[in-house]
């Protein structure tokens, strides 16, 4: 009865605001986690969240309409926890956009497509970071105002961010231009956002070889942290990352995606050994080298298979996350999850940014 009561009240809640036609999604989530108990475990449980077996109801809002020269977009979360009998939401997406011409102007909260890789985005400093094991999933955007002007020869972007956190040094907002141009096959992007903290900068292209799409990107960070790799312009230091990725489309059914990521601010062995000894808990992507990939497979429409991992080249950690599913009809579809943490003993990140060795979790979605 609760599970339908949260169901009907966030559906009201949606038509009753935008009086328009909206999608519905449900989500049942159930997790069963095997837990290493390390310092991130310790930390999770005083937090009160260590549990081996979890679940979760998830409602989802998508509202979309034109009228006239104005397009409003709407995307929300609604989560209820039975342990605690809470409801928490999440709106990704609250937007209108008006465009005159060649001019767009979109204002409100909005999840902008900044870089061109797949995994890791070091140009995109401006919106949270992405799941990695799950890219394409709850993307949460950010207030902005944003205006874009398409020309023959390029697409200049402006975007104004206010500071909603409370922390303003200097300044109220921030700010970010990127300019796009196509030249061939090739979309190239050059960026710059704007911080009284802390600028950064940074270039990125997606070209189509014909066989495979390649993606690079490589961003230049102020203020960067002690022992990072850094370069001085303007007599300041800035530290570095780059990413570079393929991604191929085999078939309709069949895709593979590869990335390398160098985090030039990242820890070298030695730092992270330290911080380890410190704090007990090293953050999760905190160093210098990676290597993600993912393969999908749809077969015959009904049954999607995939597998993702994410290895660490400094230290050797390993994390796998395979998957299968099953579509019943274009209202229904099942999926079961398993993420397993396979990195060796020792004084790696697998073993110290992560409570578990494993996770099993299966999802039962439906679409109205």
């Amino acid at each position: 009865m609760k599970r339908l009561l949260f169901a009907a009240f966030f559906a009201v809640f949606a038509a009753g605001v935008f009086a328009f036609d909206f999608n519905l999604d449900a989500r049942s989530d159930f997790t069963y986690t095997s837990f290493m108990m390390n310092s991130a475990y310790d930390a999770m449980a005083q937090a009160e969240t260590a549990s081996a077996f979890s679940t979760y109801e998830e409602i989802r809002v998508k509202a979309k309409d034109t009228i006239g020269q104005v397009k409003f977009d709407f995307d929300a979360r609604a989560y209820l926890y039975p342990q605690t009998e809470s409801v928490t939401y999440t709106v990704d997406s609250a937007c209108f956009s008006y465009a005159q011409g060649q001019f767009v102007l979109t204002a409100g909260k909005q999840r902008m497509k900044w870089g061109t890789a797949y995994f890791f985005n070091p140009t995109d400093r401006l919106q949270p970071a992405v799941n990695i094991l799950n890219p394409t999933e709850d993307l949460e955007g950010i207030y902005a105002l944003r205006g874009e002007l398409t020309t023959d020869f390029c697409t200049p972007l402006v975007v104004i961010m206010p500071r909603l956190n409370g922390s303003q040094p200097d300044s109220a907002f921030d700010a970010a231009a990127r300019v796009y141009k196509l030249i061939g096959t090739c979309d190239v992007y050059l960026d710059y956002i704007y911080r009284p903290d802390g600028d950064s900068a940074g270039a990125a292209f997606s070209w189509d070889t014909g066989f495979f799409v390649v993606n690079f990107e490589a961003a230049l960070d102020a203020d960067p942290p002690e022992g990072a790799e850094t370069i001085q312009l303007g007599g300041r230091p800035y530290s570095t990352a780059m990413t570079l990725g393929v991604m191929k489309m085999v078939s309709q059914d069949t895709s593979i995606f590869a990335e390398y990521y160098r985090n030039g601010g990242g820890f070298g062995s030695a730092a992270y050994s330290s911080l380890v000894n410190t704090s007990g808990i090293g953050p999760f992507l905190s160093k210098k080298d990676y290597i993600a990939y993912s393969g999908s497979y749809t077969w015959n429409e009904t049954y999607q298979f995939s597998l993702t991992g994410i290895h660490g080249l400094d230290d050797g950690t390993i994390f796998m996350y395979p998957s299968i599913g099953w579509v019943g009809n274009q209202n229904f579809d099942v999926s079961l999850y398993f993420l397993q943490n396979l990195t060796a003993g020792g004084t790696r990140e697998g073993n110290y940014s992560t409570p578990f060795y494993s996770e099993t979790e299966l999802r039962i979605n439906a679409y109205f």
